[in-house]
């Protein structure tokens, strides 16, 4: 009777003492594994990779692509992109497609419009992951087949596919992607007259060059159907108020009808694109040849696009500057 009643009590103190520990651990595990909405989609894979630690990366999922599509005007491709990213919780970064041969050669950029840091064809999706292990289901980039910077023909291309950090610096390559494109839409039209976009000018002063000391003029800017044919980037010299600089000097003299004997220098060009890209078009131009009296003097460079004939075809911009004789 006395081993009976202390089987009964050990059950007793059992049931009172270890049963709510068992039911709170229960409990533990049902809550851990519990899972909530978030950016993209939280996977069971969180509980495996959830160590800061950890380098951030990502897996490919899926890559695929609407063709033909118009979105604010531009005809172009829309691409689709699946995957998971892992450590990236709080870390931003993109999704980037760079554009390049199926070579692997990476495609020039000339715009500035969809353009990597070094001046490739990409566009970019920012990301910013909410857990440690976050599911895209679908990312969607459009890309205007204008920006592909090509001439008319057929080409074999591909996507390099990444996940980047946000300051720069490759996370994980996520896929190459190869397609086939058609262009017949860039055919060089005679119809449409030649023009110019300035984007940004710049000087270097006191330089030396052939025994002369002068000026650097550079200037960034766009030439468009001008495909095939030959002219000048023109940097006329003037003073503040609109009357010109002349010379006789035959290097520096301008021929064109309306400008004639006009200080000038020309950079020549003849486009391979109907939109060409001159990232540092620059000219040279002596002190010697700006025939003004001492002191100090309120210049101008009137910086124009013409044919080869001399023919004014676009006003790029007008670039004030000072210089003391």
């Amino acid at each position: 009777m006395k081993i009976a009643t202390k089987f009964q009590q050990f059950f007793k103190n059992a049931k009172r003492n270890i049963l709510p520990v068992l039911l709170c651990s229960v409990f533990l595990v049902t809550a851990a594994t519990a899972k909530t909405p978030v950016q993209g989609t939280q996977t069971n894979e969180d509980s495996q990779v959830t160590n800061n630690n950890f380098a951030p990366s990502a897996t490919f999922q899926n890559l695929w692509i609407d063709y033909n599509v118009t979105q604010d005007g531009q005809k172009g491709m829309l691409i689709h992109t699946a995957f998971k990213t892992f450590n990236m919780k709080g870390i931003a970064g993109y999704l980037a497609l760079y554009f390049q041969y199926r070579n692997g050669t990476a495609m020039k950029d000339r715009n500035g419009k969809f353009n990597s840091a070094d001046d490739t064809v990409a566009v970019y999706r920012e990301i910013n992951p909410g857990y440690q292990v976050a599911e895209f289901e679908d990312e969607a980039l459009f890309m205007p087949y204008d920006e592909l910077d090509l001439d008319s023909g057929k080409y074999e291309l591909r996507i390099d596919a990444s996940i980047i950090y946000k300051q720069g610096g490759l996370i994980t390559r996520l896929k190459y992607y190869d397609f086939d494109y058609n262009n017949s839409s860039n055919t060089t039209t005679t119809n449409k007259k030649p023009s110019a976009t300035f984007d940004t000018m710049w000087v270097d002063y006191d330089v030396r060059q052939g025994g002369k000391l002068g000026m650097v003029a550079h200037i960034k800017a766009n030439v468009f159907d001008m495909k095939g044919k030959t002219g000048h980037i023109a940097f006329y010299f003037q003073k503040k108020d609109n009357s010109k600089l002349f010379t006789s000097n035959q290097t520096y003299r301008s021929n064109d009808p309306d400008r004639e004997g006009q200080v000038v220098a020309y950079y020549d060009i003849s486009p391979g694109f109907d939109n060409a890209l001159y990232e540092d078009a620059s000219v040279f131009m002596p002190y010697s040849e700006f025939n003004v009296p001492s002191g100090r003097h309120e210049l101008v460079m009137d910086v124009d696009l013409i044919d080869k004939n001399g023919g004014i075809l676009q006003h790029m911009h007008l670039y004030p500057f000072w210089y003391k004789k």
